[in-house]
This record gives C-alpha cells, structure tokens and sequence, in this order.
C-alpha cells in the first residue's frame, strides 16, 4: 500500500510539473504571437473584416496568457511560494470593492450581486483575496443563474451563492480540484483552474473553501478553521 501511494504521489506529481512547465514555456510564444498582431493590427491598410480576425485572436491570446498565469500562481501557492502576508486588512472592504467591480458584468448578464457584509479584520493579502472573490463570483456568474448572494459575518466567515441548478451531490467533493469541470461537455467557459486557485489561496491563508448545493444554486463557504 505505501508503495502504490508513493507511486500515485509521484503521478499526481508529475502531472502538476507538467502542465506548470507547459505554461511557462507557452508564455513566451504567445506573448510574441500577441505582439506581432498588435503590430498587424495598427496597419492602415487593412480591411475591416481582417481587423476584426486579429482583435478575435488578440482576445484569444490574452485569454489563454491570464489562463497560463494563473496556473503559475496556483503552482507557486501550492509549492509555498507565497510568503504568508501578517498584515491586517478590512476584508469586507475587500468584498464591497470586489461587488462594485462585478456589479455591470452581472448586470449584462442579467444577474445581480446582492451582499450583507459585517465588518471583519483579518490578516491576509488583500490582493490574494481579491483574486479568490473574483475567481468565485465569475464561477456564479458563467456557470450559475440568477442573482449572486454574498455573505460575510465578524469572523471572516465568507461564502458565495448563485440560484442555477448546482452541481450533482457526487461531484461536490472534486470541485476545487486542477482543471476538473462539472460539465462534462466541457461546452461551459473556463478549463478548471479558477476554483483551484480560490482553493489555494484559501488555504494559504489558513481557511477552509467547500461546496455545498443551495436547492437553488451552489454556494461556497471560505471559513476561518476554528
């Protein structure tokens, strides 16, 4: 048994360095892909139809440059990379700046962000956490329906509802994992790495994130371990 689990250990391993290497050795071609159709696209003579096929690309490219980006920022939380930061923030001001941030991209969705924030003081980066909100609410967003309910309470207690359909019960447990999607399709936005970054930073920071199904919606708890 201490073998096969060394054995898997090694696997699963592996695979991270993988696909850790693969993003940052792609980043630098397609950086200079995006440079040299930036450059296209400032030429007077192109016609409308190829301005708009290098814009298409442009975004395509910068899409999968913030995808490659943030499974380096998973690597790097996962590794302890990241210094825990000892400093105090107002995470419910971080909440409210998070809300404003959203509230037009909800809005053209036909969704709204509605939050009740208590006052909490906690250490942290801030910068980590507004990753970690964004991850979340842009995972309500695509993937839920209608309005996005936050809540937090005085112990830093966060959690983030949507009213879609949830997820089935069995798959509850895998979400937060690697590249791992609910929909087997894979027809939805997104390759699997939002919730697994909110995870690891939720962790970084000594908290605990789960999911739970709301009967509507998911909700997702980010609690301080007691």
């Amino acid at each position: 048994f201490n073998r096969t689990f060394a054995d898997l250990e090694r696997l699963v391993n592996g695979t991270r360095q993988v696909s850790n290497h693969l993003a940052h050795d792609l980043r630098k071609p397609l950086q200079r892909a995006r440079q040299h159709l930036d450059e296209l696209a400032h030429r007077s003579s192109l016609d409308v139809a190829a301005r708009q096929a290098i814009e298409t690309s442009l975004t395509e490219i910068d899409q999968l440059l913030g995808t490659f980006a943030a499974l380096l920022r998973l690597a790097k939380l996962q590794s302890g990379g990241f210094e825990r930061s000892s400093d105090w923030i107002d995470l419910d001001r971080v909440v409210a700046d998070a809300v404003e941030l959203y509230t037009p991209v909800a809005a053209a969705a036909g969704q709204a962000l509605r939050a009740d924030l208590q006052p909490a003081r906690i250490q942290g980066d801030r910068h980590l956490w507004f990753q970690l909100l964004q991850n979340l609410i842009e995972n309500a967003i695509h993937h839920g329906a209608g309005d996005i309910d936050l809540a937090l309470d005085a112990r830093g207690e966060l959690s983030v509802r949507d009213h879609g359909p949830g997820v089935p019960d069995e798959l509850l447990a895998r979400l937060g994992e690697r590249f791992f999607r609910a929909d087997p399709a894979r027809s939805a936005p997104g390759i699997g790495i939002g919730l697994a970054l909110a995870r690891a930073i939720a962790e970084h920071h000594g908290t605990t994130l789960s999911f739970e199904n709301a009967a509507p919606g998911l909700r997702v708890r980010v609690r301080p371990k007691s």
